[in-house]
């Protein structure tokens, strides 16, 4: 594996693969969490094919942080590799909602956030590229179709210990794609509180009139603005 570079097209047409030293760069900085329970794995930077980083440049080398803090709290913008412990990734499974096909990593990565660290490095070691038909740009579409996803990921992160703000802006998403679903109101309602219906419902049914009617990303922001 230390001289794989692999190039494939996913199901959701994202070139992607990874740099000669990726796997020497992964390997070197696991050394330094591998017996720490504290920590659930490494994280190095992705980047576009001309080299430059997917999101804003940092200037930090190394963050031993949270998920939850180093992308919601702190908001360091940029798309980045997660590279996991087997033995902390198996107990944090995406959950099986049937008839939906799409779920962000976001509904996993908080939930091992609540109670893990990550070894952040800033060395890029993934290149991608987003094509006009890939999963970033239908982003939004993606979550309409698959509604209970996205107010599972919503509902948990409005009960995160996070800035009232981005509470905020989970319970109006929370609503934002709550009309495309099925489930029952009372049920919508026990999932997220009533002061949340009360609140933040007419103004997430704004946002999904507006999807109804544009739902295109543009991918010149994907990683920078989110």
């Amino acid at each position: 594996l230390r001289y794989l570079k692999k190039i494939f097209y996913n199901s959701v047409a994202e070139l992607r693969y990874l740099t000669k030293d990726s796997i020497e760069r992964i390997v070197f900085h696991y050394q330094y969490i591998k017996n720490n329970d504290k920590f659930a794995g490494v994280c190095g930077m992705k980047c576009f094919p001309d080299g430059s980083r997917i999101g804003k440049e940092v200037t930090w080398k190394i963050l031993k942080d949270s998920w939850i803090n180093y992308w919601i709290i702190k908001n360091i913008k940029g798309d980045v590799a997660f590279v996991f412990k087997t033995s902390v990734l198996r107990n944090y499974l995406f959950d099986d909602i049937p008839g939906e096909k799409f779920c962000a990593e976001s509904l996993v990565l908080n939930r091992i956030g609540k109670n893990y660290l990550m070894l952040f490095f800033n060395e890029k070691i993934y290149i991608a590229e987003y094509l006009s038909d890939g999963l970033s740009v239908s982003s939004i579409k993606n979550r309409m179709n698959s509604p209970n996803y996205a107010m599972r990921i919503y509902s948990e992160m409005a009960s995160l210990d996070i800035p009232y703000l981005k509470k905020i802006k989970a319970h109006i998403n929370y609503w934002r794609f709550a009309p495309c679903s099925k489930l029952k109101m009372k049920n919508k309602i026990k999932q997220i509180g009533i002061s949340s219906y009360i609140i933040f419902m007419p103004i997430g049914y704004l946002f999904h009139m507006k999807d109804k009617k544009n739902n295109y990303i543009d991918i010149r922001h994907v990683g920078s603005k989110r």
